[in-house]
């Protein structure tokens, strides 16, 4: 699809701005829908999600530290952390990226930092749905 495309090379286009270089991988995500129930999957019920047309992108590049910048472009914040010394507050949006992070270093997981640049046209907000179809 055009618009998975547009999004990866926008989200590409805005890491070596806001990071002055290339980032080393960028992915794609379409969103979902459940058809059948939130919060069901997880909690041994019936569910059937579905992919939408709207998807997620994200840039990203390792770092020789263990400090990772994180970019939500469709909130107009950026958030920081090192994983010697995690924050204590921090925006709900960051939660999963930092979890997740948190969670590898637990499974023994040695992992250095990242700059990381996430954009999307699920929320409506964002890149324009109609510029990128």
């Amino acid at each position: 699809m055009r618009n998975r495309t547009r999004l990866l090379a926008e989200a590409g286009r805005l890491f070596e701005e806001k990071y002055g270089r290339l980032p080393e991988i960028g992915v794609v995500a379409p969103g979902r829908a459940n058809l059948i129930g939130e919060h069901t999957d997880y909690n041994d019920g019936h569910v059937l999600p579905i992919a939408i047309d709207r998807f997620i992108a994200a840039a990203a590049s390792n770092r020789d530290d263990r400090h990772f910048r994180l970019e939500a472009i469709d909130f107009g914040e950026n958030f920081e952390f090192d994983l010697d010394t995690l924050p204590e507050e921090f925006p709900l949006w960051a939660a999963y990226m930092m979890g997740v992070a948190i969670e590898m270093e637990v499974e023994g997981y040695e992992l250095r930092g990242k700059d990381i640049l996430v954009i999307g046209d699920v929320s409506g907000r964002g890149i324009p749905a109609a510029s990128i179809m």
